[in-house]
């Protein structure tokens, strides 16, 4: 069983989300350990071909393998196709995190005019792209609800600067 889950995948898709994971998580071999399931189920998860194109992993296989690898990579996504975007609830107490917080959110706001101009520069938008763009603006938009939050926190606990 390979290390990774090295397979074409449609891009954006949950097939590939859960490869993400499964990568994250040292491949299917690695992911197996501990598992309820074996590496070889675990990759047909991950398997877009006919015969499996209608298995995805179990809810409980994903809690636990997001939690081992730290990333709620699965989560996020079903999270971003049901229209909603995902921040982290340990957000730092102190208002000093609001700048390297600005920082970030300018780099991935930065990320997303990037990566749309360059998709764009043909003048046309396939799904692979469309795909990467989502991904990007995703960041972007954590990235601003932890800035948000601190300020936020700060409006509402925090003395003047």
């Amino acid at each position: 069983m390979p290390k990774t889950t090295y397979k074409w995948r449609e891009p954006g898709s949950l097939k590939e989300a859960t490869a993400q994971l499964l990568d994250a998580n040292g491949g299917p071999q690695a992911a197996a350990e501990g598992c309820r399931v074996t590496a070889g189920m675990l990759f047909k998860y991950t398997d877009p071909n006919d015969e499996n194109r209608l298995r995805f992993m179990p809810v409980d296989i994903v809690r636990s393998l997001e939690r081992r690898c730290g990333n709620p990579i699965v989560t996020r996504f079903l999270a971003a196709e049901a229209g909603h975007a995902m921040i982290a609830l340990d957000l730092p107490d102190n208002i000093t995190a609001l700048p390297p917080a600005m920082a970030m959110a300018a780099a991935e706001a930065s990320d997303v005019f990037r990566v749309a101009a360059e998709a764009l520069g043909d003048n046309k938008l396939v799904k692979a792209e469309a795909a990467k763009l989502v991904a990007e603006i995703d960041r972007a938009v954590e990235a601003f609800s932890v800035m948000r939050a601190l300020v936020a926190q700060h409006r509402e606990d925090g003395e003047d600067m």
